[in-house]
């Protein structure tokens, strides 16, 4: 009886081995062409080795995109917290510090002034008051929704408002600064122009807060009372 061209097992594992290495299915139909002797044993055995290796290179793949997507959440979620509980803004909140931290708050309160703020006071909305601005603050505090992310990149900076309608017992009034002291332009010595602030305006910035504090940090950078 005449053998089939791939009858010969020497042969068959030729192919077997040809299959395995290329895990093609234009292999495992060229196995096919066995007789019934020897066909079933190495179709049965390409199909599953080839499977398997194609259900790991599935499974490799499958967690290698899994991996990716949730680096993409991490990025997409990093951790942020209320700007106002940040311990580099509460300290700068201090006002007797903030000029330190390289933000001038005291430029826009009555007899306190910025020392590194070259700009003028006058005319700028001021409290009339370090108490009074310590109020609001404390207002601020409770209510704040300001989110302040560890890694900002480019959105260094996070706007807090308190409106005249939730503001409560905190109100204060508003004043707009009149003269400053001739030795220091920021620091506002009259005010004039008393108003009863439509909203309460905090601005918290992500800067280089050296060398009072290595590095970039989240501070209070500005304050003020507004009519607008």
């Amino acid at each position: 009886m005449r053998r089939g061209p791939y009858h010969d097992e020497g042969r068959g594992r030729k192919v077997l081995d040809e299959a395995e290495r290329n895990c093609d299915q234009r292999v495992i139909g060229a196995a096919n062409i066995t007789n019934m002797r020897f066909k079933g044993h190495v179709f049965m055995e390409i199909y599953l080795r080839s499977t398997f290796r194609k259900d790991m290179n599935m499974r490799t793949a499958l967690i290698l995109v899994g991996s990716f997507l949730l680096l993409l959440i991490n990025v997409g979620t990093a951790h942020a917290a209320k700007c106002t509980t940040v311990a580099s803004v509460v300290s700068s909140a201090v006002v007797a510090d903030n000029n330190s931290y390289k933000g001038h708050v005291g430029a826009h309160i009555k007899d306190v002034g910025a020392a590194d703020y070259a700009a003028s006071a006058v005319g700028k909305t001021v409290y009339t008051s370090l108490a009074d601005f310590q109020t609001i603050w404390t207002k601020l505090v409770e209510v704040d929704t300001s989110e302040c992310p560890d890694n900002p990149g480019g959105d260094n900076a996070k706007i807090a408002l308190i409106l005249a309608a939730d503001a409560g017992d905190a109100a204060v009034k508003g004043y707009v600064c009149d003269t400053v002291d001739g030795a220091m332009a920021s620091k506002c010595t009259a005010v004039k122009d008393e108003f009863t602030p439509t909203k309460y305006y905090f601005q918290f910035l992500y800067k280089n807060t050296a060398p009072k504090l290595a590095g970039s940090n989240w501070i209070l950078n500005t304050a003020f009372p507004r009519n607008d």
